[in-house]
């Protein structure tokens, strides 16, 4: 007899684990699939506007799986530690009377790189040659969805599970009717007895 608790002590332990796991996997994959969506709110609107978009990306690091349709390369990276979109255009040519400086020495950098890709058959397909209300169509698309998937999640729960609402709790029943007035306010007798009371003595007499 001895073995039999310690064997469902460690059947249990067991269970715990793996439930732990499973349910943290479940959690890291609702985050990918919260990063992905993000990504998808701004590559929608990005190719509805005509924005050159190369790559969508789940992901970081080396490419494990992609696919290329129309235009755009979609894949999967080794780390799913986040995600990206790449919108060609996303830096205006550079002015001339830009002030000097790291930062610009920075924006100068990633505009020689992307640059580098651009040609002529892409001018009036990049991101910065858009309207202004339709960048911030763009940008904003990330996280609006970020909002209706919570929004969704929590109609969701609330549909299914429901929401806490306090209701009416009752603490006692008198037994019989006393009048207000009466000093004494202990049943006697005389006094009639109260609906609940006498629903409770007829069952008691039923049975």
């Amino acid at each position: 007899m001895g073995p039999g608790p310690r064997r469902g002590n460690h059947r249990g332990a067991r269970m715990t684990v793996f439930l732990t796991i499973l349910l943290a996997l479940l959690f890291f994959a609702l985050i990918m699939a919260s990063i992905a969506l993000h990504e998808i709110g701004h590559l929608v609107p990005a190719k509805a506007f005509g924005v050159k978009v190369t790559q969508y990306f789940v992901g970081f690091g080396r490419t494990l799986w992609s696919k290329r349709k129309g235009g755009t390369e979609y894949g999967v990276k080794a780390f799913p530690l986040g995600g990206y979109v790449r919108l060609v255009g996303m830096y205006p040519p550079a002015r001339e009377n830009a002030k000097p400086g790291w930062l610009t020495n920075l924006a100068d950098q990633a505009r020689a790189y992307e640059y580098e890709e651009i040609t002529a058959a892409d001018d009036g397909h990049l991101m910065y040659q858009k309207k202004t209300w339709q960048k911030i169509v763009i940008m904003l698309g990330g996280p609006m969805m970020n909002i209706l998937l919570a929004f969704a999640i929590f109609l969701g729960i609330n549909m299914i599970h429901g929401t806490w609402t306090s209701t009416l709790t009752v603490a006692d029943v008198s037994e019989c009717v006393i009048r207000a007035d009466r000093e004494d306010q202990t049943c006697t007798a005389g006094d009639p007895p109260t609906p609940p009371a006498r629903r409770a003595s007829r069952s008691v007499t039923c049975w």
